[in-house]
């Protein structure tokens, strides 16, 4: 009679417990995911076409979870030299910041009241210039 208690409780306790296994699991899964998406719309939101004052435009665009910084037809210079690539990756530093080591420069991303991005400050070397947003994606 006792095995067959033991076996009762084992018939009864697995299933349970792989149930809720699974679901730790399904939430442990779903939530990464919901932050993956969250900072990929967050960082989705500065993608657009940038104004330099002296009348230069470049873009930011995204690929896959990283930003780039680029002008299209027009390759990236390192050193004097070219890179062959016409844009630059992108790494976050802190909350709207980002830097293209390559090229040595630092984004600051403006924001207006809503959380809307209105422009950038873009800083090569020790010259930081202000650009406006000409348009989302």
């Amino acid at each position: 009679m006792r095995n067959n208690a033991f076996l009762l409780v084992i018939v009864m306790v697995i299933p349970t417990l792989a149930k809720a296994t699974t679901l730790a699991r399904a939430e442990l899964l779903l939530g990464s995911s919901s932050v993956r998406v969250e900072q990929e719309t967050e960082i989705a939101r500065y993608v657009g076409h940038y104004a330099l004052d002296s009348g230069a435009t470049f873009e930011i665009t995204l690929s896959g979870e990283h930003l780039f910084l680029g002008r299209p037809g027009h390759p990236v210079y390192v050193d004097g030299q070219s890179t062959g690539d016409d844009k630059v990756e992108l790494t976050e530093t802190a909350k709207q910041e980002f830097t293209a080591d390559r090229i040595k420069a630092r984004l600051t991303f403006q924001l207006d009241d809503r959380g809307n991005v209105r422009g950038l400050v873009l800083k090569i070397g020790n010259q930081p210039e202000t650009t406006a947003r000409k348009s989302a994606k």
